[in-house]
């Protein structure tokens, strides 16, 4: 009689083990060596973190260690540094030293505490932050555009009126993905629906004819776009042209509205019931990537010129092809509606330097990683401001960057330090940066930016450290600004000092302007300590992560499971967790 083991691994990952519940599953582990490895496989608990969890895997080139992951992120938590000016921090008491130059910052992490909320995604905007919880709400706090002028008893529909704290935002359906730009935010439904924020009270669907199937949403310094799922790219400008026009028109309205008493107001319990309305038209579909790519694999398949990815900066776009190749695209001087001739218009540039495996070779600070570049591909990309990054993912990863006047043949710039780091994540500041790694690692470099590399406060660090002062004259004179972070640094987590601080995992960042944040999971947490099996002898987040744990309940659960029992009666000694 057939065994449950004679069943293909394929049909148990992708029919069978998304049926049972998660105490069957950790018994599943238990029956033998295969159960074990097979329940342990990280596609699974990739898909099963993304149903369960809302978790956008998309923003980060992870591969592993989802099944930790899984289990942490139920006592996710959320820090933030930076800048603390226009309330971007959502932190009431942000001084925190008796030097000038930090009354309005907080140069190392500080805990977020958002009740009740397990936040699995954030980004950041110029001058504030978006969340995303596990059920799909966004959170807000900050200014969406610090450059118009709001009272504090402005309605939440006021571009620049301050939110001091984390509020929610009631929106009509759940959503998977966000984007910010620097003044004006975008956001991807449960329903594939294009939503835009240039107000945190009256967001605006795009109703395009044109647009199918949007898997990303992208916003540039102060454009959008738009990535369908067969490789078509839209952009527009939200404060240019028709959509100036309209948005003008019916924040009119809103005002009206909000003179009669209709105001969009933060009520006591911090959660903001959105006005949505719809705007329909077309935005510009950029000319196709050109066929003649070359093949950067012997086993490219036809569609290896499709986008896959796109990244926004100040007026260009990068786009990451199925193939590996990066392409650019600038916008500089062009007309928001693109009327111009048509030998002008933009155009995707291929950036063979960045793409290339011989061309990155020739690179003189990757002369010694000639081995390791053979099987180089690049898979991410991000951008923000004047530049941008390509990278590879692995123990190999390559990361290089370029600007937003790069050309066709300008070579990329090299960070010291961030190569065959394993680094999953790269986001950039308007002069600060940082690098996420499998392991949960974050790594800062750049400039100062009020604190935004968060290395610590730099009237405590020893001279000479990261994010310290060079000298002692400079330190007494706060209002002197540290020198620039040249190799990345790792962040410390609880302190202010260069210290240890807590065991922490980092699973999401973000960088904008001159603040910084991100997801982490606390080692050091009594609350995780007491989800984990008795007996686990350590709390740390190694390369690969097997423990099994205890996991808690997630929030979205199929409406029908079976048990093992049920599932395998009678199919012999595969179908009980003592087999």
């Amino acid at each position: 009689m057939p065994s449950l083991t004679d069943i293909p691994v394929e049909i148990i990952l992708d029919n069978l083990l998304p049926l049972f519940s998660l105490k069957d599953l950790l018994s599943l582990t238990l029956v033998n060596k295969d159960f074990s490895v097979v329940c342990g496989d990280d596609t699974f608990w990739k898909r099963k973190v993304n149903e369960d969890y809302n978790f956008p895997d998309a923003s980060s080139a992870r591969t592993k260690g989802y099944k930790f992951l899984y289990r942490g992120i139920h006592h996710s938590q959320v820090y933030i540094w930076g800048n603390a000016a226009d309330s971007r921090l959502g932190l009431r008491n942000t001084s925190s030293s008796r030097a000038p130059i930090l009354y309005s910052s907080v140069p190392y992490p500080r805990q977020l505490r958002i009740p009740d909320v397990r936040l699995v995604d954030i980004v950041a905007g110029g001058w504030s932050f978006h969340a995303l919880d596990s059920d799909g709400n966004v959170y807000v706090w900050g200014k969406l555009n610090a450059e118009n002028h709001a009272l504090l008893n402005d309605p939440i529909s006021i571009s620049g009126r301050a939110v001091d704290r984390p509020v929610k935002l009631q929106l009509p359906e759940r959503v998977n993905k966000l984007s910010c730009g620097r003044a004006h935010s975008m956001a991807l439904t449960e329903s594939n629906r294009v939503l835009v924020f240039t107000n945190w009270g009256t967001p605006y669907y795009l109703e395009s004819p044109a647009v199918h199937a949007p898997i990303q949403v992208e916003c540039g310094w102060a454009f959008s776009a738009i990535l369908s799922r067969t490789g078509e790219v839209y952009i527009w400008w939200p404060f240019k042209g028709l959509f100036k026009e309209q948005i003008r028109q019916h924040g009119f309205e809103t005002e009206q509205r909000a003179r009669q008493g209709q105001r969009i107001a933060i009520p006591e319990n911090n959660v903001v019931e959105c006005v949505t309305w719809e705007i329909t038209t077309d935005p510009y579909l950029l000319y196709d990537v050109v066929d003649e790519l070359p093949k950067l694999q012997p086993d490219a398949k036809p569609d290896h010129t499709k986008i896959v990815k796109i990244a926004a900066g100040d007026d260009f776009l990068i786009g990451l092809t199925k193939g590996g190749h990066v392409l650019k695209v600038d916008f500089t001087g062009q007309n928001e509606d693109f009327t111009g001739p048509a030998m002008m218009r933009p155009r995707w540039r291929y950036l063979s330097r960045f793409s290339e495996v011989e061309s990155v070779k020739e690179l003189p600070e990757l002369k010694n990683e000639t081995e390791s570049l053979d099987s180089l591909h690049m898979t991410h990309i991000s951008a923000h401001f004047n530049s941008f990054f390509a990278y590879s993912t692995g123990s190999s990863s390559i990361v290089l960057r370029g600007f937003r006047d790069t050309a066709v043949t300008t070579p990329p710039d090299i960070i010291p330090g961030l190569q065959n780091r394993d680094v999953i994540a790269v986001v950039l500041g308007d002069y600060h940066f940082a690098a996420l790694t499998s392991t949960g690692k974050l790594f800062t470099w750049g400039q100062y930016s009020s604190g935004a590399l968060g290395l610590g406060d730099p009237t405590r660090l020893p001279i000479g450290t990261p994010g310290a002062y060079s000298n002692e004259r400079d330190k007494s004179n706060a209002r002197v600004s540290p020198p620039h972070v040249p190799i990345p640094t790792e962040v410390k987590f609880g302190t202010r000092d260069y210290g240890q601080g807590r065991n922490i995992f980092v699973f999401g960042v973000t960088a904008c302007g001159w603040h910084t944040g991100a997801l982490v999971i606390d080692l050091d947490d009594p609350e995780y300590e007491q989800s984990e099996e008795e007996g686990d002898s350590t709390r740390s987040a190694p390369t690969s992560i097997e423990e099994p744990g205890a996991f808690p309940t997630p929030i979205f659960r199929r409406p029908f499971r079976i048990g093992l029992a049920g599932a395998f009666a009678g199919r012999g000694r595969g179908g009980g967790a003592d087999g």
